[in-house]
């Protein structure tokens, strides 16, 4: 496909663009043959590494057997039902891998926690159970040895006991530095996937594979930088210093008036006041903050820092202050118990523990333990299932204070058990599972919120805001933490069942968040289960509509912004880009893993609440910075705005991106589509103020969908692969302010491709690969290739007809995109000089390149013309996923050679061309002192198609002279002293002309033809036109200099949407062939930028 405009747009791009080192491409030829390994499975790893099998005394097969071929595209272990035998494959990498990045994929079919996969011995994970096609990468470098052992326990089989492994590549990787990173700041780099990628030991230091970046430095009170880069190769980016946002001064008046405030920010973390209690904040930041005193209701809310102010609060009374000794029995009434304060609480809680675990109570004031010991209720019995508390305990909105010691509320929920609708301040720590709501949960908790602190020092137990143990049946509903959850324990290897709601569960959870901090110890690197969710996620779990914007710090390979294991299954999962670097730290069996990370300003959005599900408002009341709330704490539910009412049209609007006149099934896409352009968008409302607004469009699944400019492209899956559906986000933002003003996602099915659609396309490419096709293109009004003596005709495009033969499209305007194109010639560079891209002519002077225009030599010439056609219907598969082995059939669609050699006749017949020569001088008329060397004569054979710069290049190089530039623009020339003259030292007019046979008005040199006898003067001056220099190439406007405006203006009349004028046609026909076209506009911008 052609792209002209963008190849001159690249031209822009590069004013800035820094050149970086390429990746050295690892040697891919095999190490071992074929036949060394079942399907040759490893050949992706070259010489890059050795392979080598091996087994333990208990393995009963041959040597070299350990793994054998699946029958498909990989191999699988062969030591199913040999009881404790183990089979290894070793992998070492050598010398020629400086930094690169291993990745395979492995199923596992085993008995659950006996057998299993051991990938690198017990330092790096071990896989078990049942587990489905997975991806595995790490990186490698020279000396890197990663071992793959299948290990059998001493029993029977389960399962298929079996591993398998295919898709084993080798990606080289780049080191990408960033420098003067602040030390308080993050950086955090994104894929051209949005994907966070994860830096090396130095947090500054990234292993990237070749591709397109983007990065942003954070820090808290300070202006965010970024931006975006491409790795092909090792680099540096060198950041500025970061500078301070403005700040206001925000004080509390609070009731009672020794209150304490504290005040946070999500990534700033805790406020501190200055002497007189005052808050000095950056602005436009969005804080929370907790008002709280003795015997009082804590309180909660957030604002966003604008302007100095004062917040008003004004705590609740939390009720009598229990004295800890105390048990007064409540009111009864129609058989719940009314409770009415601490007393009558523990009464409570002494009745259920004492047998009647069915009790049913309610709340009828706020209630204040003052810290002092109590009873946690609802006993749990290992040995009973039904054990905890049974009945129904409704808090209906009061809070719970001053809840201390090293239990929850209760300590075990049974399965009939209901606790809702309560709000809670704990202070507790344990060494045994640990919740704010219960310690233990088989029933139902709902409506509940947890704030202050829980804290455990065990290493086997589980600890949460709401439930530290969630067993089976359980269900958690509609809750919030805002509690600190931490675990000091100083034993290593240990799964801690960390979570802000849960610490880990076997049953359900939804319509949950989390916004208090997770933390273990950093330095136990080998524990796990730390989650802003849940610790682990057991099957079979599920856990969905939840999201996490609490901190999780701790062992960097066990901590996870929503989960740190998971079984079971997560769906519409978020957490808060930043809190943690990945959702989930590790998966085990075949869970269902549907989160990602959002920013700040993603979770305020409207959008993100409808996300959530009904369950959410967007949060208009200050509750929790601005993030969803429940639907019970408050908020309001934000009606869609007209935009976002418009855009529900936006896929009716999408067309066929060949016929861009027929509408198209989005549930069953084959080909690619044409997205709306503005003028559309604005005629349906989508775009309100299109002058200030543009339309963002974001693919979730490049892979399958991805968008150019307004171009989808379709990649369809191979043949025999299911239908693959994607979701997209289309948004109007505003080109001022960066706001978004709407935004809606949509779903894409796309139908895979069938084996018989590709035979067919295959066999179309064979017969347009041909020189008799080629030939019948470009043959113009000649008959015979044989007997040229016309101009040929170049073309942009062939189609397939209803004979079977083909059109010949021409003109690139003209190019229905469904067709085969004629690509750029393998080496076309825009940015240097070349006088061919698409044709190219083996004798320009005979045929031109490009336009095929004839000019007949004196004696009869072959002459070869050649190019490339390109089927980008297909070929696009090859262009994107060209290093997969599974897509190798779709290079034959790719840049396929064609050629002709004609016979041009001459004026004169047969006979033999004689040499030309021409002489060359270099002056530079005095200025500096610069050094004219000696006259110089250049010969070449007449049919060599030489040109003036042959002769003035080979004329600078003879005598000792250096310079910069090529046939378009000779930008310096020095002399043997080291006396340089350049283009403009001495005024706009300035540089290097040059004159032959005395004329000095010429083409560029490098398209102006050399005939025997020439004399050429190359000369410096800083007054052209008093030289004679008339026609200043490049000077499409005439005002006397090159500038982008002229490249500009030629790159509009080669597309034909500006008149071409005399001047243009003068001044920007650098090749002389009458004709402007997009390369010389290309060529006139580098003039212009003196590149």
């Amino acid at each position: 496909m052609k792209k002209t405009i963008a190849l001159f747009a690249a031209v822009l791009m590069l004013l800035c663009a820094v050149p970086f080192a390429a990746i050295g491409e690892m040697n891919l030829a095999a190490a071992k043959t074929a036949g060394d390994f079942p399907d040759a499975v490893f050949d992706p790893l070259g010489d890059a590494a050795s392979v080598e099998y091996s087994h333990n005394t208990n393995f009963t097969g041959e040597s070299g057997t350990e793994f054998v071929s699946d029958g498909e595209n990989g191999i699988k272990s062969a030591n199913g039902g040999m009881k404790s035998s183990v089979v290894t494959i070793t992998i070492t990498f050598g010398e020629a891998v400086s930094n690169a990045r291993l990745s395979f994929d492995y199923k596992v079919s085993s008995e659950a926690r006996y057998d299993y996969l051991s990938v690198n011995g017990s330092t790096e994970k071990t896989l078990s159970g049942e587990i489905d096609w997975t991806n595995y990468s790490q990186t490698v470098t020279a000396g890197s040895v990663v071992t793959l052992a299948y290990v059998k326990d001493s029993s029977g089989d389960r399962g298929s006991d079996c591993v398998w492994f295919k898709n084993f590549a080798l990606q080289s990787l780049g080191t990408v530095t960033f420098e003067n990173v602040d030390p308080l700041a993050v950086l955090t780099v994104r894929n051209a996937e949005g994907n966070i990628e994860t830096p090396t030991a130095n947090s500054s230091v990234y292993a990237l594979a070749a591709g397109d970046y983007s990065y942003t430095l954070t820090r808290f009170g300070y202006q965010m930088q970024s931006g975006e880069f491409t790795v092909s190769g090792d680099m540096s980016i060198e950041l500025g210093a970061m500078t301070e946002l403005e700040t206001c001064t925000i004080s509390f008046s609070v009731t009672p008036a020794e209150a304490s405030v504290t005040l946070t920010h999500p990534t700033g973390g805790e406020m501190q006041a200055d002497e007189n209690g005052a808050f000095v904040l950056p602005k436009g930041e969005v804080y929370s903050y907790t008002v709280s005193a003795a015997n009082y209701v804590t309180a909660n809310g957030s604002f966003t820092a604008s302007a100095d102010a004062v917040i008003e609060v004004e705590l609740t009374y939390a009720g009598e202050a229990w004295d800890g000794t105390t048990v007064t029995q409540p009111a009864e009434e129609n058989g719940v118990y009314m409770i009415s304060d601490a007393a009558e609480f523990e009464w409570f809680a002494q009745f259920v523990n004492a047998g009647n675990s069915t009790a049913n109570a309610v709340l009828t004031q706020n209630i204040n333990f003052n810290g002092k010991a109590r009873t946690a209720f609802g006993i749990y019995d290992y040995a009973d299932n039904n054990s905890g508390y049974n009945g129904t305990f409704d808090g209906r909105g009061f809070a719970v204070t001053g809840i201390a010691g090293e239990d929850g509320i209760l300590d075990c929920i049974g399965p009939d058990g209901v606790v809702k609708n309560i709000i809670a301040n704990v202070n507790i720590a344990s060494d045994a599972n640990i919740g704010g709501i219960a310690n233990t949960s088989k029933g139902l908790v709902e409506n509940c919120l947890v704030a202050g602190s829980v804290s455990t020092s065990a290493n086997y137990c589980s600890s949460a805001g709401i439930v530290g143990r969630a067993m089976t049946g359980n269900t958690v509903r509609g809750c919030v933490n805002n509690a600190a959850i931490s675990n000091t324990t100083n034993s290593y290897a240990s799964t801690l069942s960390l979570g802000g709601i849960v610490g880990y569960t076997y049953g359900t959870v939804e319509n949950c968040y989390n916004t208090g901090s997770l933390s273990a110890k950093q330095d136990r690197t080998t524990n796990k289960g730390i989650g802003g969710i849940a610790g682990q996620i057991h099957a079979p779990a599920i856990v969905r509509n939840v999201y996490n914007v609490g901190s999780v710090t701790g062992p960097e390979a066990g901590i996870g912004g929503i989960a740190g294991v998971l079984k079971g299954a997560l769906q519409n999962a978020y957490f808060l880009e930043g809190t943690a670097s990945n959702g989930v730290s590790s998966t085990e069996g075949t869970p269902t893993a549907e989160y990602a990370s959002k920013t700040a300003e993603e979770m305020r959005s409207a959008e993100f609440a409808a996300i959530l599900g009904e369950a959410f408002n967007n949060d208009t009341d200050g509750i929790n910075g601005g993030m969803p709330v429940l639907t019970w704490q408050g908020g309001s539910t934000e009606q869609p705005n007209e935009i976002e009412i418009a855009l529900l049209q936006y896929p009716e609007l999408i067309r066929d991106f060949v016929d861009k006149t027929q509408t198209v099934d989005m549930n069953a896409l084959m080909n690619d589509i044409q997205l709306p352009r503005p003028s559309t968008l604005e005629d349906a409302g989508i775009l309100t103020d299109r002058s200030n607004q543009k339309v963002l469009m974001e693919s979730m699944n490049t892979d399958a969908f991805e968008f150019y400019g307004y171009h989808g492209i379709v990649y369809r899956p191979l043949p025999g692969s299911p239908a693959v559906t994607v979701q997209y986000r289309i948004s109007v933002q505003d080109r001022n302010t960066e706001e978004i003003l709407g935004s809606r996602v949509f779903e894409l099915t796309i139908l895979p491709l069938t084996e018989a659609e590709l035979a067919e396309a295959e066999q179309v490419m064979r017969n347009a690969c041909t020189e008799e096709v080629y030939w019948n293109g470009i043959k113009g009004e000649n008959a015979n290739k044989d007997s040229v003596t016309a101009n040929l005709a170049p073309f942009s495009e062939l189609v397939l007809n209803e004979n079977g033969g083909f059109d010949y499209i021409r003109g690139a305007v003209n190019i229905t995109f469904g067709g085969i194109d004629v690509d750029d010639l393998p080496g076309y560079d825009p940015m240097s000089y070349q006088p061919w891209r698409e044709f190219r002519s083996s004798h320009p002077s005979i045929i031109t390149c490009e336009n095929l225009l004839l000019t007949r030599p004196e004696y009869d010439t072959l002459v070869t013309i050649d190019s490339v056609f390109t089927y980008t219907k297909y070929a696009k598969y090859w262009e994107k996923f060209g290093e997969n082995s599974d897509y190798a059939r779709f290079e034959a669609f790719f840049k396929q050679p064609v050629s002709v050699t004609v016979k041009v006749l001459g004026t004169s017949g047969s006979g033999t061309v004689e040499d030309i020569t021409a002489t060359v001088r270099i002056n530079g008329r005095n200025f500096a002192g610069f050094t004219n060397p000696a006259e110089f004569t250049f010969t070449a054979s007449g049919d060599a198609d030489s040109t003036v710069w042959d002769a003035i290049s080979a004329a600078l190089a003879a005598s000792g002279c250096t310079f910069d530039g090529d046939g378009y623009l000779l930008r310096s020339v020095t002399d043997v002293n080291g006396v340089t003259l350049s283009v403009g030292t001495y005024g706009e007019a300035c540089g290097w002309f040059y004159k032959l046979n005395g004329e000095g008005d010429q083409p560029a040199a490098g398209t102006n033809a050399l005939a025997d006898g020439d004399v050429i003067e190359l000369f410096y001056t800083d007054n052209s036109e008093a030289e004679g220099i008339i026609t200043l190439v490049g000077d499409v406007n005439g005002d006397g200099i090159v500038t982008v405006v002229d490249a500009l203006m030629l790159l509009r009349c080669a597309l034909g949407t500006e008149p071409t004028t005399a001047a243009a046609l003068a001044n920007g026909d650098i090749d002389g062939d009458g004709v402007l076209s997009a390369e010389e506009a290309l060529a006139v911008m580098r003039m212009a930028i003196q590149m």
